[in-house]
């Protein structure tokens, strides 16, 4: 069976750099959207950001059995196709929540039933270090979209078995990894320049409190 390796990380966390000082995966194919970005754009420009997580689409379904281009609108470009003869389906999804949950509602429309994002976090906890896969357990609903569906207090978290399997597969392929809480945020700089909003004090208390409890990793989708 092939083994597929992520290497996860915000911009300018180190993803390159570890790549460059592991020979041993110089001669493994890669998917790096950052590299993306910098041929033609600038991460701090949100069009350019949505603009090379298509071009990534386009370079994961090259790994596919037979891709096949299913749908483009705005943000979301949609490709299918088969990995070792199982039918797969991959996305875009923008950036954030609401941009997410158009994905996932039409996908499951459409007949996807396991789905699973693969993107880029920050570490919250010394326990999560550059290059380390992050496997989620839970999420702290930072964020405004998850009320459109269920109350706050339902605890968000993913399928059990699902979880169980990614782990299983991070142990079979020998890479560090850690599974815990991560926090879902709905603004990016909410959270690296607090100090800048109104509401900087209520901002700083939330995310040392969500530190202290455990908390390892945050993004805007998951």
């Amino acid at each position: 069976m092939k083994k597929y390796i992520l290497i996860a990380g915000v911009n300018g966390a180190g993803k390159s750099t570890l790549y460059q000082s592991l020979q041993s995966l110089h001669d493994v194919p890669r998917v790096n959207a950052d590299e993306i970005l910098r041929e033609f754009g600038d991460w701090r420009n949100m069009p350019d950001v949505i603009t090379a997580g298509k071009m990534t689409v386009k370079k994961i379904a090259g790994y596919f059995e037979n891709p096949v281009k299913v749908a483009q609108n705005r943000e979301f470009l949609t490709y299918t196709g088969t990995l070792e003869g199982v039918p797969v389906t991959v996305t875009s999804t923008g950036i954030g929540g609401p941009s997410a949950a158009i994905a996932v509602e039409e996908l499951y429309e459409c007949g996807a039933h396991t789905m699973m994002r693969i993107g880029s976090c920050a570490s919250t906890s010394p326990k999560v270090k550059i290059g380390d896969v992050v496997i989620p357990n839970g999420a702290v609903r930072m964020e405004g979209t998850g009320n459109h569906y269920l109350p706050m207090e339902f605890p968000a978290v993913p399928d059990f078995s699902m979880v169980k399997e990614i782990e299983a597969a991070a142990v079979q392929s020998g890479y560090p990894y850690n599974i815990g809480v991560t926090i879902t945020k709905a603004s990016f700089y909410s959270q690296t320049a607090p100090e800048t909003k109104p509401v900087a004090k209520e901002l700083k208390y939330r995310w040392e409190a969500y530190e202290k409890g455990g908390a390892t990793s945050t993004s805007m989708e998951c």
